[in-house]
């Protein structure tokens, strides 16, 4: 029987955690930051490489106001 058959939660590793399938993550790849997803490859758990990039926050800083 598969594993998650059997109750056994089917996870990926990355980051230093544990991530269930179906999961999205950034990961470290040797071209850079890269979105995949934990996904089930036969009996094994595996990362794909998706093709969005991964998320990025900024914060715009206000104009500088003019003296006087």
């Amino acid at each position: 029987a598969a594993a998650d058959e059997a109750g056994i939660p089917c996870t990926c590793r990355a980051n230093g955690a544990s991530h269930p399938v179906g999961a999205v993550v950034c990961l470290s790849t040797p071209s850079g930051m890269s979105l995949a997803r934990c996904g089930r490859v036969l009996n094994n758990t595996s990362w794909s490489i998706l093709s969005a990039p991964c998320p990025t926050a900024s914060i715009e800083r206000p104009a500088a106001r003019a003296p006087g």
